[in-house]
């Protein structure tokens, strides 16, 4: 067992199949081989219906884990060791979730969870916890506000990361009838937008905030009750002060959805942008060259919404 590695690995291979209870076939019919940054071997159990595992470490952990069945089908279709995912981080727990470098994988059918999705999940407990495992694969969303990301079903509900805008970092978990009227009313790409943080539950009353207003039922409630805000228009510019040779999120956003708002920028022609969701954003670059100053942004439409 682990043959063509060092002994180190060697040990650390057969340790792992030694936690995991797994009894191999020997001989092993192929050797341990170097992949990347680290060693795999592919072995069968023994037993009259032999099955397949990967046992895997990488240089950077010190120990080996084990990869098999259903997690092990979709490990492979991603590129194993060397694909997104990287090397094996644990073993599958008792729930079917498996850590990797940079993920996770979990659920039935099998789904990936990384980034912040996956720090969210892990704050909540992972497939025991309180979103329980995952039912969809990740998906893009954008709001009114500017603010894009992904956002990822789960069992008892649904996580929503922002990754560029204003609330970039945010993550935030909705769930039952919250996630129910959420859903209804557009989701993120609505006029609610996305989550500003997790429900809270004050004098019997369970609230969530949104960019556009809140969601809230009250104990024994059937349903939950939407209270959109509206809009205003807004400029938003992350970060506000930036050095030379860097750049910078410019934003506008709060306008109606599919507006046309032509936007002025200090030494720059007017431009004329399409608000799909109420919001467009891009980034500028400061050349090393440019001058200390301040830098003026204003948006307006043809129906006096304008901000700056």
């Amino acid at each position: 067992m682990g043959d063509g590695a060092p002994l180190a690995v060697q040990s650390a291979f057969q340790t792992a199949l030694a936690r995991n209870k797994i009894t191999v076939q020997l001989p092993v019919a192929v050797p341990a081989s170097r992949l990347g940054a680290g060693y795999i071997q592919m072995v069968q159990s023994a037993g009259a219906a032999p099955v397949t595992y990967l046992v895997a470490e990488s240089d950077q952990s010190g120990s080996a884990y084990v990869v098999s069945g259903s997690l092990l089908a979709e490990y492979q279709i991603l590129g194993g060791p060397s694909g997104s995912l990287g090397f094996p981080a644990s073993d599958a727990s008792a729930g079917g979730t498996q850590l990797f470098q940079n993920g996770a994988l979990a659920g039935n059918p099998v789904e990936v969870v990384t980034g912040p999705i996956l720090a969210k999940w892990a704050l909540l407990g992972y497939e025991t916890g309180t979103a329980g495992a995952p039912t969809a694969a990740s998906a893009a969303f954008s709001t009114f506000g500017a603010n894009s990301g992904v956002w990822q079903a789960f069992a008892n509900g649904a996580i929503y990361a922002a990754t560029v805008g204003p609330k970039s970092g945010s993550t935030s978990f909705v769930a039952g009838a919250i996630l129910t009227a959420y859903t209804t009313n557009g989701g993120p790409g609505g006029a609610l937008g996305m989550p500003l943080g997790d429900a809270f539950t004050t004098a019997a009353v369970t609230q969530q905030n949104f960019e556009g207003g809140s969601i809230s039922y009250s104990n024994g409630a059937s349903s939950a009750q939407v209270q959109v805000a509206p809009r205003a228009p807004s400029v938003v510019a992350a970060p506000a002060s930036i050095s030379a040779g860097s750049q910078a999120l410019l934003a506008i956003s709060g306008f109606p959805n599919g507006d046309a708002v032509t936007v002025s920028v200090t030494g720059e022609p007017p431009f004329t942008v399409t608000a799909a969701n109420g919001a467009y954003s891009w980034n500028m670059f400061i050349p090393l060259s440019a001058a200390s100053g301040s830098l003026s942004i204003s948006a307006a439409d043809a129906n006096g919404a304008s901000a700056s």
